[in-house]
């Protein structure tokens, strides 16, 4: 196993409803990283600062998130910081994630993968070669896991990487490291339907040119966005945000450009979304069956279930008093057996 080094940071929780560019663009964060240094939390720290309104899931604790969860944001942020050992990226078993597969067969799925070693996890050293059938291949738009930073340069580690020439997000920058070089970041061969975003820097590096960042827009209409870096070890603080900001100001303005498919069932709404003690839960129609509320917490856990029985009436009134709650931010997930629903509450 090899050795890796982290960056520790203190805990930051996430703050809703700050009026910043983003107000159109939530993000879910999934934390899966067994390296124990919080490195996720460096970068929800950016988008802290940023405004950006985003959840953070425990992925080690609670597992891979269920596609309603991740459907309830605009973007799924996963990160495996810098530590390739039992993801559940690859369902901590090195298959293909059956729910992040599912995730992104819908035409609305936007992923932005950030991390070193996530294809170490699964493929060990490289090189690997994928064709079709393969999730790098099908899902991320990879061809090769070509070299690895350190591993395959002579144990030099990259000193910096710079944007593609041809990257589609305009406005990123160089970004170079809390260490002298970064160990263990990914250089790939990219498919033609994908776009380079970021290549290893260095006059002398040996590895200088080669593809570690990549955007896939595929076939269905998801986009993934892909790091072979893990961009918490940016150099400083202002790196991290300046990289943050330029993406999701591209993503905001490349999600504004596509129109939702108007829902096949009737919405429901939660009231309010700054909760003390009661929830309102109405229905564009008249419910026809019970409905199941549950309250799952920032690590995923589902902490209070209710059924309520709601036939024939447009709106139900929900008591949170038995759930004890404390202040924070919560997910609202309504059920029933053919449709379910997902908002995010803050309990004041």
């Amino acid at each position: 196993m090899k050795a890796k080094i982290k960056l520790s940071i203190s805990l930051f929780f996430a703050v809703f409803f700050t009026i910043s560019v983003f107000s159109q663009v939530s993000v879910i964060v999934v934390d899966d990283s067994s390296d124990n240094f919080d490195n996720t939390k460096e970068l929800t720290s950016v988008l802290d600062s940023l405004g950006v309104e985003y959840f953070y899931f425990d992925a080690e604790q609670s597992g891979t998130p269920d596609i309603t969860i991740m459907n309830a944001f605009d973007i799924v942020l996963w990160h495996t910081s810098t530590w390739g050992t039992d993801l559940l990226f690859w369902d901590n078993k090195d298959e293909d994630s059956q729910l992040l597969k599912a995730y992104l067969n819908q035409p609305n799925a936007n992923l932005w993968l950030i991390g070193n070693d996530f294809m170490f996890d699964r493929y060990g050293a490289a090189p690997d070669d994928f064709g079709a059938g393969t999730f790098p291949y099908d899902y991320l738009g990879i061809k090769k896991y070509v070299a690895q930073s350190y591993g395959d340069d002579g144990n030099k580690g990259v000193p910096f990487v710079a944007p593609a020439t041809t990257n589609p997000i305009a406005g990123l920058k160089d970004i170079s490291w809390s260490f002298a070089t970064l160990w263990w970041a990914d250089n790939y061969e990219i498919r033609d339907e994908a776009k380079p975003v970021y290549i290893f820097g260095g006059n002398d590096y040996p590895l200088r040119g080669g593809i570690t960042g990549l955007y896939y827009p595929r076939t269905n209409g998801s986009k993934v966005l892909t790091f072979g870096f893990d961009l918490s070890l940016a150099a400083d603080f202002s790196i991290k945000k300046q990289t943050i900001n330029t993406v999701l100001s591209w993503w905001n303005e490349t999600l504004s450009g596509i129109e939702n498919p108007k829902p096949a069932k009737p919405e429901w709404g939660i009231y309010p979304t700054l909760v003390n003690a009661d929830l309102t839960i109405t229905s564009e129609e008249t419910f026809v069956q019970p409905i199941i509320v549950e309250l799952i917490s920032m690590d995923g856990i589902p902490i209070f279930t209710i059924q309520q029985n709601t036939i024939g009436l447009n709106a139900v009134n929900i008591n949170l008093s038995a759930a004890n709650l404390k202040s924070g931010t919560y997910l609202c997930r309504i059920s029933t057996s053919d449709q379910v629903f997902v908002k995010r509450i803050i309990k004041l």
